[in-house]
């Protein structure tokens, strides 16, 4: 099994109306260009694991997370890569996806690394933004709050961490972003079409 991984990019695409469900069945057009896509980035040097899903809230929407090596590995990759295995998932997608890298440090009483999540029937992923004057003692304060909060109840998993980079939140100007993960599991039936991450075989 894989090292926890020094690095996780997130990465947001922005899907055309009508299409994004349909990358979660392997036997439609759309499910056979993200796997195409996602297993070349998967047999890639240095990338651990990888999952993604669509989110309740937004279904043109998809949700990607790469546990990587390192930054400069990821980079190196993104730098020199054959993308013809990429253009069919590419042309599903109305513009540059959204994406950052974060350090997750997960919460020691449940889960190691990102894999854990993957027993969870939902995955929440949430976005805390703040000034980019924010001090590096005041990060880590607040990720280690965040990271508590979410070992306690009823929750499989969970993790935070800070973005390498600042990101432009829309309307608002550059800030420093707060990532967390919190795997639950629900009652009843399995979700299929949500926040659950699913692994790329």
């Amino acid at each position: 099994m894989p090292s926890p991984a020094n690095i996780t990019e997130f990465v947001f695409y922005k899907i055309k109306p009508g299409h994004t469900t349909h990358f979660l069945n392997p036997a439609t057009p759309e499910g056979q260009a993200l796997t195409q896509a996602f297993t070349h980035i998967r047999n890639a040097k240095g990338c651990q694991r990888l999952a993604y899903g669509v989110p309740d809230e937004d279904q043109d929407v998809l949700i990607a997370l790469f546990d990587w090596d390192t930054i400069t590995v990821h980079t190196t990759f993104r730098d020199t890569f054959d993308q013809t295995p990429q253009q069919p998932f590419w042309s599903y997608l109305t513009g540059m996806p959204f994406f950052f890298h974060a350090a997750i440090k997960y919460d020691s009483y449940r889960s190691a690394e990102m894999k854990t999540l993957l027993i969870a029937d939902v995955t929440e992923i949430t976005l805390h933004y703040y000034p980019t004057s924010i001090t590096a003692e005041e990060q880590d304060k607040y990720r280690n709050a965040l990271v508590h909060d979410l070992a306690v109840g009823v929750r499989v998993s969970g993790g935070a961490g800070w973005a390498v980079e600042e990101v432009e939140r829309e309307g608002m100007g550059m800030a420093k972003v707060l990532v967390s993960l919190a795997g639950f599991k629900r009652e009843g039936e399995r979700v299929v079409v949500g926040r659950s991450l699913g692994e790329v075989v």
